[in-house]
């Protein structure tokens, strides 16, 4: 399939046929809740009288990030509104969504690193240790592939918002497939880490 065909077929799959309302709806409540896990986590280290730690400023980091994303979507919504879709609005929805995925890729990587760190803070044990650095090791090589694959999703790179130009791009199905898989499989080892924890006969026979 041409470049050009690949690129329609993004735009009519994941922007123009979202509405506004929905999107705002989806993104808002989500990115607010967020903010206020953040304040509250914050908020602890200085009801507690204690500084903040790295893992707090990756979080505060990738919640900017997130929310950065939050906000392109939002606009690419409100730009693929206006119909009919013209080749400029069609080239500014192409950059914006590539932008999107660089701050994804960078925001969510920022926050599974600040979780990893939490759990070391929180959960000092050999176990948790070891996983959290093999967690960490998956989670950088994970964002790293996706920010590499990202840029170079189409060659030439501007191939990827310009599709007047001869250029060659991969399946973005394929793309995010590869990018799910493992983002699924380290969201649920995030998931079920601490409870590695609580399972533990330490815990277990710790007094009361």
């Amino acid at each position: 399939m041409k470049a050009a065909q690949r690129r329609e077929q993004y735009l009519d799959f994941n922007i123009t046929k979202c509405s506004l309302k929905k999107v705002i709806g989806a993104i808002v409540p989500c990115m607010t809740l967020g903010l206020i896990a953040l304040v509250l986590r914050l908020a602890s280290r200085r009801t507690r009288g204690s500084r903040f730690l790295l893992s707090d400023y990756l979080a505060i980091a990738g919640w900017m990030c997130a929310w950065a994303v939050g906000l392109a979507v939002i606009q690419e919504s409100r730009i693929a509104e206006v119909q009919p879709m013209t080749p400029s609005n069609r080239r500014t929805l192409l950059k914006i969504s590539f932008v999107t995925s660089m701050s994804y890729s960078i925001g969510f990587t920022l926050i599974k690193l600040s979780i990893v760190l939490l759990y070391r803070q929180l959960f000092p044990t050999k176990f948790i240790r070891a996983s959290t650095t093999i967690l960490t090791f998956c989670i950088i090589g994970w964002g790293f592939s996706l920010v590499i694959a990202t840029i170079f999703t189409c060659q030439p790179i501007h191939g990827f918002w310009d599709v007047d130009i001869p250029s060659k791009c991969f399946n973005t199905k394929w793309f995010s497939v590869g990018n799910g898989i493992p983002n699924i499989i380290i969201d649920v080892c995030l998931l079920c880490l601490p409870g590695t924890y609580f399972y533990s006969p330490q815990w277990i026979f710790q007094p009361r």
